[in-house]
């Protein structure tokens, strides 16, 4: 029923209803500084802007609303994503001074087969295969630079909590090398 739902807001959307436009798996700012000056009421047209950015939003199901938290294998360095509507926002966790925090990044959007996942912002490309959970990590036209093992968390919730207890981790093991420090 959420497909069928999703693809339904998305016709209002496309039809100048901008009521529901939030509910729309591919709602986005860029969607909404076109504005709707653009809107065709050509039936055809319609149609084929369902088929081709509501119809792939319903297939992401399998991972969408899931996020991973992966760890280098080499340096037990970790990073996060979480898919929503066919794209990635990344979490990594970085130092600012004395303080651990997350950042977000806009990673694209994914693509997925049977056996992989893949990602990336037009520099860098992540690949996760899904029956290992073991994601490479490498820049664009260079060999891979390192890989890192995965662990799946269902919905944001989980997600979050995870994220939230690697910057805790890492902020208490900083502070501890901060003791004894007279600044």
């Amino acid at each position: 029923m959420g497909g069928l739902y999703n693809l339904f807001m998305c016709f209002e959307v496309w039809g100048g209803d901008t009521r529901n436009i939030r509910n729309c798996p591919i709602y986005s700012r860029k969607l909404i500084k076109i504005g709707f000056s653009k809107i065709s009421m050509d039936p055809m047209r319609n149609l084929i802007f369902l088929i081709t950015f509501c119809l792939p939003a319903v297939c992401f199901g399998q991972i969408d609303g899931k996020g991973i938290f992966c760890s280098r294998i080499d340096d037990n360095f970790g990073h996060g994503w979480f898919f929503t509507a066919g794209e990635v926002t990344g979490s990594v966790i970085v130092r600012l001074n004395d303080r651990w925090s997350i950042h977000l990044t806009d990673d694209g959007r994914y693509n997925t087969t049977s056996s992989t996942v893949r990602w990336g912002d037009g520099f860098q490309e992540w690949v996760l295969d899904r029956e290992t959970l073991v994601a490479s990590h490498a820049i664009i036209g260079e060999s891979v630079n390192y890989l890192m093992v995965c662990e799946v968390y269902p919905d944001l919730t989980s997600y979050e909590a995870r994220l939230e207890k690697e910057v805790n981790s890492r902020q208490e093991e900083y502070d501890k090398e901060r003791e004894g420090n007279l600044l």
